[in-house]
């Protein structure tokens, strides 16, 4: 990726610029400058144009991060999001017990296993950040973690329902001659068509910020004064946790121990293609409860038995084998899940507004998922203002948008989008700079600072967003760059910056920043087509610069 380079001045000109600079006012492109001073600093204002467009589908399978549950916008309605996922084995043709061969009594030193499943544990951590030092926690205790990635009230009770799922999931495009990675949408429909067996439907669950503490589930007779019954085996960051029923490990005795050696388990291909992979489904006992999940980290947990033989006797052992949803990392997924939403109808007043391509935006309508995001143009009468800029030989100090939220329209919003990115709708490319960037931690809101975009709160409520676009608009001043367009949308996280397709409404499928389809958070914003009682809060560019005689 090819980013800008940022323009610098010369220190006589910052230094003249600090004793000179007394104040700043607003102009007019082309007035003149009254005073004999050599550098005079001023401020100009510029008009930006939007239009909005409405998102049909985004691509949501092999995602970094997955939403599972219900989101109700006060803006833009409610959101249902279910993940349809692959199962992934361990390692091609797997062994259970100690051998997978026939297992017959052909001599003394074979016996029959025979594997049976004590019980099958799906678990889907949360993204969580440690309270207690792990320094000062008791083995045996439970650490206590912060949860951040749930929207909602955490305290009420929930179900869940993990089914079969019979849809073949396949990795790479037939299409592109299997060179390509499959794409799958978020309008795609799994369920009831697909889905199949339940294996685990309950409601009443609850959420705890406690990790999972797993036992020694046997005591060493060796040992007298140990009780390895009550040694912490594994610890389990908090999460959900659960137990399938009968039917879900019947399903895993047959499709998985029992097929032990078999061409079902030699591979990983003929693996989900046999086993196709489950559905997974949330509904709160109130209006909203949404979990964002890190499918890398889920796990599926087959505890079984099998017979061994020891000093000429047969005896019972346990051992656990453990299947994937998603393998690999962010940048390499082995396997394949997919995200479905399914959005409410918008109100009448925000689907008109998506409608109007043509004029310019009063409202910025931003949501994630398969929401919506603006496109913004720079300046009213671009090459004639551009090229007054360059005649007047202004030194660009600092160029910024402002975006006001709309609070009468936001109304009560409990989450609002933290952040704005903003990109060249050409190429996709973000505006910020990364080579002159600040960062003061590997965080979504601790990255990037020069650039801002995070949102200003008064109080709980937010006001604004301060987007930094000096380097793009010296690139377009000094470098003859071509003034494109700017994307803006909501985002997840800005420092992931790669692109996928969507699915516009009119059917067109574009390449957009693939951030924006993480989170199900919304906003609207002041457009720039605003009546004299709102031009206070009107969408403009504003450009600090020095002029020099």
């Amino acid at each position: 990726m090819n980013f800008l380079k940022r323009f610098k001045f010369t220190t006589l000109v910052v230094i003249l610029f600090v004793v000179v600079s007394c104040e700043q006012k607003e102009s007019a492109l082309g007035a003149s400058i009254v005073g004999g001073d050599p550098f005079i600093t001023d401020k100009a204002v510029f008009e930006v144009s939007a239009v909005n467009t409405k998102i049909s589908a985004v691509q949501t399978n092999q995602l970094p991060v997955y939403q599972l549950g219900v989101f109700n916008d006060p803006v833009y309605g409610k959101t249902v999001a279910t993940i349809t996922s692959q199962v992934q084995l361990a390692g091609s043709n797997p062994t259970f017990g100690e051998t997978k061969e026939s297992e017959e009594l052909t001599n003394d030193n074979k016996i029959v296993e025979d594997e049976k499943i004590d019980s099958v544990v799906v678990y889907i951590p949360f993204f969580v950040e440690p309270i207690t030092s792990s320094e000062t926690t008791e083995a045996n205790i439970a650490k206590e973690f912060q949860i951040d990635s749930i929207y909602g009230d955490t305290t009420q009770t929930f179900s869940l329902k993990i089914q079969e799922s019979t849809y073949f999931l396949r990795d790479l495009d037939p299409n592109s001659n299997f060179e390509e990675s499959q794409q799958y949408f978020s309008n795609q429909q799994f369920s009831p068509d697909f889905t199949d067996k339940v294996f685990f439907e309950e409601s009443n669950l609850r959420i705890s910020n406690k990790e999972t503490l797993i036992f020694k589930s046997e005591d060493d007779e060796s040992t007298e004064d140990i009780d390895e019954r009550t040694t912490v085996e594994r610890r389990l960051n908090p999460g959900i946790r659960v137990r399938l029923n009968e039917i879900g490990e019947t399903f895993f005795q047959d499709k998985l121990l029992n097929k032990e050696g078999s061409s079902e388990l030699v591979s990983a291909s003929n693996f989900k293609n046999f086993i196709r992979g489950i559905h997974l489904s949330v509904e709160p006992s109130s209006e909203e409860l949404l979990f964002l999940i890190n499918l890398l980290q889920a796990k599926v947990e087959v505890y079984y038995q099998y017979d061994a033989k020891e000093d000429d006797e047969i005896v019972e052992k346990h051992s656990m084998y453990t299947l994937s949803l998603l393998a690999g990392n962010a940048n390499n997924f082995i396997g394949n899940a997919v995200n479905t939403y399914v959005n409410e109808d918008y109100p009448e007043e925000i689907v008109n507004a998506l409608n109007d391509t043509d004029s310019n935006a009063s409202r910025l309508y931003l949501k994630g998922g398969s929401g919506s995001y603006a496109t913004l143009s720079l300046f009213k009468n671009a090459e004639e203002e551009i090229r007054q800029i360059k005649a007047n030989n202004w030194i660009i100090n600092e160029a910024n948008l402002t975006l006001y939220v709309d609070q009468n329209a936001t109304g009560s919003v409990g989450e609002e989008p933290p952040r704005l990115y903003l990109f060249n709708a050409d190429t996709n490319a973000p505006i910020y700079n990364i080579l002159t960037e600040t960062n003061v931690s590997e965080s979504p809101l601790g990255v990037f600072l020069n650039y801002d975009g995070i949102l200003q709160k008064t109080g709980d409520r937010g006001v604004k967003y301060k987007l930094n676009i000096t380097d793009h608009i010296n690139n377009i001043v000094l470098r003859d760059s071509v003034n494109a367009p700017l994307g803006l949308q909501v985002t997840a996280d800005i420092r992931i910056s790669g692109a996928s397709d969507a699915i516009l409404d009119g059917g067109e499928v574009q390449e957009l920043p693939a951030s924006s389809n993480l989170t199900p958070l919304g906003t609207v914003l002041y457009g720039s087509n605003v009546p004299p009682a709102e031009q206070s809060k009107k969408l403009k560019l504003e450009i600090f610069y020095t002029k020099t005689d």
